[in-house]
């Protein structure tokens, strides 16, 4: 068999460049590591946030407005308090 490549003239020649193209594997793209590691744990941040505004169901936008609202009220009440002096 090796008789036979020889032969044919397959053995001992020196491959051509764009067999050598095809066959050599592509470069990786390289990466940072600790910057992959950062976007890791921020990805998992934001589902475990998005996870919790759905659990809790209220938008910081509504705890805010729904809190002046009561502020609002409690003034309003507190002016309307008439003062006897009674009190320490």
């Amino acid at each position: 068999m090796a008789a036979m490549l020889h032969a044919q003239g397959i053995v001992g020649r020196e491959p051509s460049p764009t067999i050598n193209a095809a066959r050599s594997p592509v470069m990786a793209e390289i990466v940072n590591l600790r910057s992959q590691r950062k976007r890791a744990k921020r990805r998992d941040a934001e589902l475990d946030a998005a996870a919790k505004r759905l659990a809790h169901g209220r938008t910081k936008a509504q705890r805010v407005f729904d809190k002046s609202q009561s502020d609002k009220a409690n003034e309003s009440l507190n002016g309307h308090r008439i003062e006897t002096g009674d009190r320490q």
